[in-house]
């Protein structure tokens, strides 16, 4: 991976869902493939509310940006602009989450971008 270097996939919401949930993993390890190998940890995870829960056709753009001094992950909702993101600074080894009492997952703080 480069500094810099952005990783994106696009998402389709099945009918009715209102929300998605993006787990981000990381590793030392230079070949990994699967969250369940050794070395991997969570990262945090990236919420996204999706409230035109009623209509179909949605499409969501999640990316990764892997840059000097820290990770970035980001969505972009297709049908109406909203944006969401979230950083971890390597060097520090700062990131910002709340504990999630449903699930006992760490939530990074989302910033909510207007569009």
């Amino acid at each position: 991976v480069t500094s810099d270097q952005i990783f994106t996939f696009n998402f389709k919401p099945e009918s009715g869902q209102t929300h998605a949930k993006f787990e981000v993993y990381y590793t030392n390890e230079e070949s990994a493939t699967y969250i369940d190998e050794p070395g991997m940890k969570l990262l945090g995870v990236l919420n996204v509310d999706l409230p035109d829960a009623h209509l179909d056709n949605r499409s969501i753009n999640f990316g990764l940006t892997f840059g000097p001094n820290k990770i970035t992950a980001f969505t972009r909702n297709e049908l109406n602009g909203q944006k969401f993101r979230t950083c971890k600074d390597y060097k520090t080894n700062n990131h910002q989450y709340n504990n999630n009492s449903n699930n006992g997952t760490r939530a990074l703080e989302n910033e909510n971008i207007e569009s």
